[in-house]
């Protein structure tokens, strides 16, 4: 006998296409399908700008800046 449902993962695009991560293992025929959100889409942040808002909500300061540590690192050698 074969099965009647299955679980696939897959990526829902823009265009409402889907694109599957497998094959379900389903004999060919109409289906219905139920889609669940696995993950909320977090915007257009950019990776540096979701790291900070992941520190932030855990109570940890912010990353520094290139700069900052140079300058840093600059004085402390000047102090030598």
């Amino acid at each position: 006998m074969s099965p009647t449902q299955a679980v696939v993962h897959g990526t829902l695009h823009a265009d409402g296409t889907l694109r599957l991560d497998g094959s379900p293992g389903l004999p060919p025929g109409r289906v219905e399908v139920l889609l669940h959100l696995l993950a909320r889409p977090h915007g257009r942040l950019s990776l540096r700008e979701l790291a900070d808002r992941f520190r932030r909500e855990a109570g940890v300061r912010p990353g520094r800046e290139r700069g900052e540590i140079d300058g840093e690192v600059s004085a402390m050698r000047a102090g030598c």
